[in-house]
């Protein structure tokens, strides 16, 4: 019997996965660090932030003695497990046979199943972010869109927030992460006309913004999801639909140091695939009459957060 190591994907149908691997506004793949961890169970460490930013200020030392030593960052230990996330798809003998091309329907079938694993993880990522029970958040006095844009502050609301995220954690916001219907607003805030003014065109994300605003590096998600149910007529909506703005702190080295704190990280079993990695393999139905062949692709990953590297403003919209 094979064991799961001497399960070969097929290279070229692995290919094909890895140009759909990319693109569609999956903002999860650039605001999360993937770590590859030994086995599917794991370690890893929570920091207490307060410990984490601490330095004791008390440096003074009288000759020939030794030098104050420092206090390491406290923290506790949790296990965390690797999860597989899998999809797969049949072809029949007859339906390869009546399509025009059978490499098209080939790589149809292959493109769904890589969407629908990269949506998973989207959505995983959205709902660890929007956590207004666990995350610290605030909500504006003056909604962003009021009427005649009177009172709108969109800039001192951000600001507070900042400060905010800095007294939580010890380190500056890297990001902010503005769902669609609240760039198309922001857009027009006449501070953040002035910012677009001076903005190369070709710069601006998704069109609306600049690609930073007030130091903050900007992400707008584009990813849709299909929110009817299996056999029902499809009903797509945005992935993130919300009025909530995310501030996070997001550090790249997270990936293979430990010790780098950063919002959300993904972790992954060394030898399983993940992050951008979908290998495909395929196989003929064990029932022969059935005169199926079937496709799978698979993802293997679970993500972890820090509250305190997370802000949400919160309802900014009427």
């Amino acid at each position: 019997m094979l064991g799961r190591r001497e399960v070969r994907p097929d290279p070229l149908l692995t290919d094909i996965a890895m140009e759909y691997g990319t693109g569609g506004g999956f903002v999860a793949e650039q605001l999360v660090p993937r770590r590859s961890v030994a086995n599917y169970e794991f370690s890893y460490m929570i920091w207490d932030l307060g410990k984490y930013t601490s330095d004791e200020t008390e440096t003074l030392t009288a000759p020939g003695a030794p030098a104050m030593e420092d206090t390491e960052p406290g923290g506790s230990w949790v296990t965390g497990m690797v999860k597989d996330h899998k999809k797969k798809a049949k072809v029949t003998d007859r339906e390869a046979a009546a399509a025009p091309n059978p490499a098209a329907l080939e790589r149809a079938k292959i493109q769904r199943l890589v969407w629908s694993l990269r949506r998973a993880k989207e959505l995983r990522f959205r709902d660890l972010v929007q956590d207004t029970g666990a995350i610290a958040n605030a909500t504006p006095a003056v909604k962003w869109d009021a009427a005649g844009g009177t009172n709108v502050v969109i800039e001192a609301n951000i600001d507070v927030a900042k400060e905010a995220f800095l007294l939580l954690c010890g380190f500056k916001a890297t990001h902010i992460l503005i769902p669609p219907l609240v760039s198309v607003v922001m857009k027009r805030d006449p501070t953040i006309r002035e910012l677009i003014r001076y903005t190369q065109n070709d710069l601006l994300v998704n069109g609306d913004l600049p690609p930073t605003v007030f130091g903050l590096k900007v992400v707008i998600p584009g990813a849709v999801v299909n929110t009817s149910a299996p056999g029902v007529a499809p009903g797509l909506g945005r992935i993130w639909s919300t009025d909530r703005v995310e501030l996070l702190y997001v550090n790249p080295a997270a990936a293979g140091d430990p010790e780098a704190m950063t919002a959300i990280c993904e972790f992954g079993e060394d030898s399983e695939p993940g992050g951008a990695s979908y290998p495909v393999a395929s196989f003929r139905d064990p029932d022969e009459t059935r005169e199926i062949t079937w496709y799978w692709v698979k993802n293997s990953w679970t993500m972890e957060r820090v509250v305190g590297a997370i802000y949400i403003i919160n309802d900014v919209l009427t």
